[in-house]
């Protein structure tokens, strides 16, 4: 059974929460960063950091050449915070289908979800389901009788 939530532990938060990650906090009351970021909700505590312009030139400089989970984790921010960021800057990556590409999509697209190939190919879930459908590969689930 969990181990109760204290009046210390919550005040140790609200004091801390937005100088430290759930990670680190976790740490501190020997919780997981899982259990942190529940509790953090639950009162109602959200970290929301203004967009620097440095963190936006960072973003014009790096969007191209790295991944959003690995631009979230250079500016300690979520994959989804980087997303939308990305997106109201009008930043837009062009992903380059490969022959090898569309290979991998014809052998995996049955076994695998939109999400498990656009992890394993660099890209998002939108851009796998519009290839699957240029190229007209659909799923047991997805046919029409």
């Amino acid at each position: 059974m969990p181990r109760p939530w204290t009046d210390e532990d919550d005040a140790y938060l609200r004091q801390q929460y937005r100088r430290r990650t759930n990670a680190e906090l976790g740490d501190a009351l020997a919780r997981s960063a899982a259990a942190v970021a529940f509790r953090l909700s639950a009162a109602g505590l959200v970290r929301r950091r203004s967009w620097t312009d440095d963190d936006d030139d960072y973003l014009r400089r790096h969007y191209d050449s790295m991944d959003n989970r690995a631009l979230a984790k250079a500016l300690r921010r979520s994959e989804t915070a980087v997303a939308r960021r990305l997106s109201s800057l009008g930043l837009r990556r062009a992903y380059r289908w490969t022959a090898q590409a569309d290979a991998r999509m014809t052998e995996g697209y049955e076994l695998l979800t939109n999400a498990e190939l656009a992890r394993e190919l660099g890209t998002t879930d939108a851009v796998i389901a519009h290839r699957l459908r240029a190229l007209d590969l659909r799923r047991g689930s997805d046919e029409q009788d």
